[in-house]
């Protein structure tokens, strides 16, 4: 079986989950990067890694400590960079499995760190959904939490490249700044180039 492999990606807020969710009505394989992402801090071997970047044990229990986490690596650059370096070297097996294991002839990878984790490598299209920060400031406020901290969200989005670049990188750029008739629409512009 010939795979398509597209990646989607874009910045906090720019409606590239949206978007990527979207091709599993045109029966597609979608793989969410940060579950996936977050299942590696259960094995031993990452999980040591991850102790001796940030000098803590990321797991209470059978929980991800996600904000202990996100205030180290946000808060320490040197941090993030290391931890970025591991998801890189452990990122590209795991997603090579779940390709293999997908029966399907069309598999979207859902990955706000596309470039970063270098993964555009297996992708055979990529596509970038844009806006602009207050459009996705406001988003994400508005659909996700309403007192989401605009500190926080500048602190996320400084981590990663910067929505301009990725949309230079990309295959597609998407621009997200309208309302979701307009990016469902770009959507079905776009897949029907790329689905057959």
């Amino acid at each position: 079986m010939n795979k398509c492999i597209i990646g989607i990606t874009g910045n906090i807020g720019s409606g590239k989950s949206t978007f990527a969710r979207w091709f599993s009505d045109l029966d597609c394989c979608v793989i969410d990067l940060d579950s996936t992402a977050k299942t590696l801090y259960f094995h031993d071997i990452f999980r040591q890694n991850v102790r001796d970047i940030l000098g803590i044990n990321p797991l209470d229990g059978d929980k991800l400590k996600t904000t202990e986490i996100s205030n180290i690596i946000y808060s320490q650059d040197d941090k993030f960079n290391k931890l970025t370096q591991l998801f890189s070297q452990f990122l590209p097996s795991i997603i090579n499995k779940t390709i293999n294991y997908c029966n399907k002839n069309y598999i979207i990878i859902d990955a706000a760190l596309l470039f970063e984790y270098d993964l555009d490598k297996i992708c055979d299209i990529t596509i970038c959904i844009y806006a602009p920060l207050d459009i996705r400031y406001e988003r994400i406020k508005t659909f996700r939490n309403n007192n989401f901290d605009y500190s926080r969200f500048i602190q996320i989005d400084s981590h990663q490249l910067p929505n301009d670049i990725k949309c230079e990188k990309a295959n597609y750029c998407v621009k997200n700044t309208s309302d979701i008739e307009h990016l469902r629409n770009e959507f079905l512009k776009i897949s029907k180039k790329i689905i057959k």
